[in-house]
């Protein structure tokens, strides 16, 4: 049996081998940080999608940090 490279045509054969998410524009960083325990169950009880929540939590406190006056 031939290898799918020589088979399949190479738009078809990149198309099929090509793994993992799609590059994000902006590339997230990662962070450590100590938060009281109550507020890591809360979180972790929300299930899944919990750290894209925490993430859209914090991003709204920072924006209504920007809002604040002086």
């Amino acid at each position: 049996m031939r290898p799918a490279s020589e088979v399949l045509h190479p738009a078809l054969y990149a198309a099929l081998t090509k793994r993992g998410r799609p590059k994000a524009a902006r590339k997230k960083a990662q962070l450590t940080l100590r938060v009281d325990p109550a507020v890591i169950d809360a979180d972790r009880a929300t299930g899944p999608g919990r750290h894209t929540r925490m993430s859209e939590a914090l991003a709204s406190g920072v924006r209504r940090l920007a809002k604040a006056p002086a």
